[in-house]
Order: C-alpha cells, then sequence, then structure tokens
C-alpha cells in the first residue's frame, strides 16, 4: 500500500525525486553524483520537454496541482528548489526519520 503523501518528510520527497530525476534523465550518464544546488537545467540535465514530464511525475506523484505560473526557474533549477517547491505544496515534515 502506498504511504499517503501528506505524511512525507522534506527529506523522503527528496529522496523521490533524486531517484525519479537519476531514472529518467541520468540515465546514461557515469558522472559525478548529482548535488543538491547543482543547476539542472544549465548542465542540460533537463530541457523545456524535460520540465514538463517532471512536472507530470510531480502532479502524479506527490497529488499536487502545478499551475502554468508555477513552472519557473526558480522551483526546478535543482534537487533543492524542486524539493522546496513540492513540499510548499504538501504539509512536508521537516524531521528525519531516526535510523
Amino acid at each position: 500500500m502506498k504511504e499517503p503523501v501528506t505524511s512525507y518528510t522534506e527529506e523522503q520527497v527528496g529522496q523521490i525525486i533524486r531517484a525519479h530525476i537519476e531514472k529518467e534523465f541520468l540515465y546514461r550518464s557515469k558522472g559525478p553524483e548529482l548535488g543538491e544546488d547543482t543547476s539542472l537545467i544549465t548542465r542540460g540535465i533537463i530541457d523545456s520537454m524535460g520540465i514538463f514530464r517532471l512536472v507530470n511525475f510531480l502532479e502524479q506523484r506527490f497529488e499536487i496541482s502545478v499551475t502554468p505560473s508555477d513552472i519557473a526557474m526558480e522551483n526546478f533549477r535543482s534537487l533543492r528548489a524542486i524539493r522546496t517547491f513540492t513540499c510548499s505544496r504538501l504539509t512536508c515534515s521537516n524531521q528525519r526519520e531516526s535510523a
């Protein structure tokens, strides 16, 4: 059974987004690890069509709505920006799970 999206921590949201980007956009890359603040657009990891694919993923996976005005560089420039934007649509907990 899928965990309700409202119970995700910010860290979990970030992990889900990272895994999706690595699978969908970096599947051929053997380069350095993707940093939280790496510019996805400047580095050519995601292009304009990729943004729309990513928006579709976020809407379906996290059950959020992304409006045309939300599709802005500041919301999609990096993993951190995407996580922050997504959590702004959810009620993410800032708690980290204990290991």
